[in-house]
């Protein structure tokens, strides 16, 4: 596993830094509503309100669900009408089973008492894995989730990057995040209370 010095923004703070140096600017607030293609290439973007902004790159953070950016944001006609009809239909759900992220910041830091090195100060490795009792069968877990349903039990990938970059985090606290790649698409009871029921167990 992978991150950035600095922590996730430090991305976006590098990409803002490269195009604000070569004459670019950052809007935000500004929903995107369409791209502007000239000769094959964006050009630009339309805006919320009809407000044109050529020569700028735009970036949507909400699309219409279940379709991609490239069949929600570019003109009609600019995609053959074959590959417009795939993007369209592109199974974000299709499995039934959806990612599910944790990320916590805490006021102190970790310890693992319990572990070989008995540190309370860091971790060794800073990556555990997390698996609880589960059922013998796997699909049982899936089933579940695929049903809608949020699994008695959730195993997964737990990580405290602070271990690896402990600028992430002020002095004296840890980050923690959790993964797990077993939780219902489209649950029965809503994302509000899954959300919370998930977090719980």
């Amino acid at each position: 596993m992978a991150m950035f010095e600095g922590g996730t923004g430090a991305l976006p703070a590098a990409l803002i830094q490269c195009l604000t140096e070569h004459g670019g600017r950052v809007r935000t607030g500004a929903p995107v509503e369409e791209l502007i293609v000239t000769g094959g290439r964006v050009t630009g973007v339309r805006v919320k309100g009809g407000e044109d902004d050529r020569g700028q790159a735009g970036c949507a953070d909400r699309v219409q669900p279940g379709v991609g950016a490239a069949g929600y944001l570019l003109p009609k006609g600019v995609l053959p009408e074959r590959l417009r009809n795939r993007v369209e239909h592109i199974p974000t759900k299709g499995r039934g089973i959806s990612d599910y992220k944790l990320n916590l910041a805490l006021r102190g830091r970790i310890s693992m008492p319990g572990t070989r090195s008995g540190a309370a100060t860091g971790w060794t490795c800073g990556c555990v894995q997390l698996l609880p009792r589960l059922p013998a069968d796997p699909g049982r877990r899936g089933g579940t989730a695929h049903a809608g349903d949020v699994p008695e039990h959730i195993p997964g990938l737990a990580l405290a990057p602070t271990a690896f970059e402990p600028s992430m985090a002020p002095a004296g606290c840890d980050t923690f995040w959790f993964w797990s790649g077993l939780t219902p698409a489209d649950p029965r009871i809503g994302w509000e209370q899954a959300r919370a029921r998930i977090t719980r167990r």
